[in-house]
């Protein structure tokens, strides 16, 4: 042989499925973090110390963008 790799060549459908599938999951991820920071920025100041976290804390971490980790 010549030396080069020979890729399997993936139907367009299954491309296109995957693309979805990936989609779907960082929606889904989008949307939870939207609620979790929506919740936390609800929460007591004795709701925060249990999660051991100050306001300024939750309120950074509540004034994030949703697409930010």
């Amino acid at each position: 042989m010549s030396g080069v790799a020979l890729r399997a060549v993936r139907p367009i459908a299954v491309i296109r499925g995957e693309i979805l599938l990936r989609a779907k999951a960082t929606l889904a991820t989008w949307r939870r973090r939207a609620r979790e920071r929506r919740e936390l920025s609800r929460l007591s100041e004795a709701e925060l110390r249990d999660f051991g976290i100050g306001r300024l804390e939750a309120i950074h971490e509540a004034r994030k963008p949703f697409w930010k980790g």
